[in-house]
């Protein structure tokens, strides 16, 4: 389901802030003063497709074929980030981006960043975007599906990802009148998992990791952060068959004000398709089951504003043709936004219509806690370190 924000979710996140109904960050984000600038420090402008790799030392390969080295940052021990630092980011609507990579993403302006083309982190196939589990090794990510037989379960992140179909044997193995196996059972999708306050991740992979999870991406300006009709993808990749589908990705936006004119999606991958196989041994059933959506943050100072956003957080379809009993599509997930280090407001989207009943409920049970909190805006700083040079 596509959602547009309207005026339920910014009176319910005026309420929530009133009531108490809210949670507070344990991290802040990354301070664009912190880094050495990358390159100039200017952002590139031509109209074209860019390339960004973080894995190894991190770059941006521009369509002149010129190339802008980016640094690595330990958040945490064992889990680095590739940051690109720049005066100020203007991403023109001729202009796309393309990510890839094994560590998550971060865009920093020191000035304002606006965005009226296109920044993808998305997986790709088996290919997981910058900092999401992809196919093969150890890579699956936290909430990765499982796969047994004919069934692949989905990945999980933001909302935990759908069950795989069971299989069902209609004829044994052996000759006629052997006894039929059991059926091959449903499997639970991967759980959900993260917290973009504490942490920059991406999404998971779907059973057999055929279909990889979305990548993660942090995009911040000291100044205005503005989507001037721009869109941020960090969507999964979906299977053709018996395959679990890949979570979706991570979107973290902070700026002092935040304009949100413009696409967030953060979509999990759809299941594939079960099977029917003919003679001994053969049965129906299986399929993948869909992908949990992903998560986004965005963090301001003093406003933000939802005029024309549209923002996706869908759970990927199970698969669709003869498919078994159990399978599931993936979960649906959760928008999260605040003032610079809280109180911050998390809504389940679509919006249930027992949205605003339980954030009253719960703003009630955890009183007035919010004015005492301290707000710190940016993480403590610590120097990113330039590999390319090392």
């Amino acid at each position: 389901m596509r959602y547009v924000a309207g005026q339920n979710i910014r009176w319910l996140w005026s309420l929530a802030v009133l009531l108490g109904a809210v949670r507070w960050a344990e991290a802040g984000p990354l301070d664009p003063n912190a880094f050495t600038l990358s390159g100039t420090g200017a952002f590139p402008t031509l109209a074209g497709t860019y390339t960004i790799n973080t894995s190894g030392t991190p770059t941006i390969s521009r369509p002149g074929g010129t190339t802008i080295f980016g640094q690595i940052y330990s958040d945490v021990p064992g889990h680095d980030l590739a940051v690109f630092d720049f005066s100020a980011i203007a991403i023109g609507s001729s202009e796309t981006f393309d990510a890839s990579g094994t560590l998550p993403l971060v865009l920093l302006a020191r000035g304002d960043a606006s965005i009226a083309g296109t920044v993808n982190v998305s997986a790709s196939g088996a290919v997981g975007g910058p900092g999401g589990g992809g196919g093969g090794g150890t890579t699956l990510g936290p909430g990765a599906g499982s796969y047994l037989f004919a069934g692949g379960s989905g990945g999980g992140f933001g909302g935990a990802g759908g069950a795989s179909g069971a299989f069902i044997f209609l004829t044994g193995a052996g000759p006629p009148g052997t006894p039929l196996p059991p059926p091959v059972p449903s499997l639970a999708g991967g759980h959900a998992y993260g917290d973009l306050t504490v942490s920059l991740q991406g999404g998971s992979a779907g059973g057999t990791g055929a279909g990889a999870g979305g990548g993660a991406i942090e995009i911040g300006a000291v100044g205005a952060l503005t989507l001037n009709g721009g869109r941020i993808l960090a969507n999964e990749a979906s299977e053709p068959i018996i395959m679990g589908g890949g979570s979706g990705g991570g979107i973290f936006l902070h700026g002092e004000t935040v304009s949100l004119d413009g696409s967030l999606s953060v979509n999990g991958g759809n299941g594939g398709s079960g099977v029917e196989n003919g003679g001994p041994g053969g049965g129906i059933g299986g399929g993948g089951g869909g992908g949990g959506v992903g998560r986004i943050l965005i963090e301001y100072g003093s406003g933000i504003s939802f005029a024309g956003a549209d923002i996706q957080v869908n759970g990927g379809n199970a698969g669709q043709y003869d498919t078994g009993p159990g399978i599931a599509p993936g979960s649906p997930g959760p928008l999260t936004y605040g003032p610079y280090g809280g109180p911050f407001t998390t809504t389940v989207l679509p919006e249930p219509p027992s949205l605003v009943l339980g954030a009253i409920a719960v703003a009630i049970a955890m009183g007035f806690r919010w004015a005492a909190r301290s707000r710190n805006r940016f993480r403590p700083s610590q120097p990113g370190r330039d590999p390319h040079v090392e």
